[in-house]
Order: C-alpha cells, then sequence, then structure tokens
C-alpha cells in the first residue's frame, strides 16, 4: 500500500516476464486502485511468481550466513545469546 521497495516486490520485478512486470508498475502507481484491490492482485502476481518461497529461501540462507559468521567470533556462546535470540526472531517473522 505504501509503495515500498521491499524484498517481494523488487524480487518480483527480477523473475517476472515483461507483462507480468508492467501489471506490478501499473498497481503501484495507479492511485485510482482500490488498496484492498491493489494487494490482492499484488499478491496474485506474487504468488504465480511464487516470491514468497524466494523470500523463505533468501530468509535460510542469510540466517545460515549469520550463524556462520556468529560462530566465527572467539566469544563465549553466553556473550552470543542474545545476538543468536535476536537472529532465529528476525528468521520466524511472518513474511
Amino acid at each position: 500500500v505504501a509503495n515500498k521497495k521491499t524484498f517481494l516486490k523488487l524480487k518480483a520485478l527480477e523473475v517476472a516476464d515483461k507483462s507480468q512486470r508492467k501489471v506490478l508498475l501499473d498497481l503501484c502507481n495507479d492511485k485510482t486502485i482500490d488498496d484492498i484491490v491493489r494487494v490482492q492482485k499484488v499478491k496474485a502476481v506474487f504468488d504465480s511468481l511464487n516470491i514468497l518461497q524466494n523470500a523463505e529461501d533468501a530468509i535460510e540462507h542469510y540466517y545460515t550466513e549469520a550463524m556462520i559468521e556468529l560462530n566465527s567470533i572467539r566469544v563465549s556462546d553466553e556473550n552470543k545469546q542474545q545476538l543468536i535470540m535476536l537472529a532465529q526472531n528476525l528468521r520466524v517473522r511472518v513474511v
């Protein structure tokens, strides 16, 4: 609704074909479309492009990378606990 450049939108624009890209851009730029209708139509395009799975894959990838980096730091696990909890909480956020 706020027309933010989120991962979902950017990924959709990246993987969309020409007609899907036009639909997305038109939906984002046409201020006369009701917000509820806009969200439903954008979600339908996202679903057709499997964007949610892309987002979940990216979350898992970056979480794994973060844990590798965090584990490589020479600090006790006790001192890393808050960062680990933060990473885990971010990982399970609703996409």
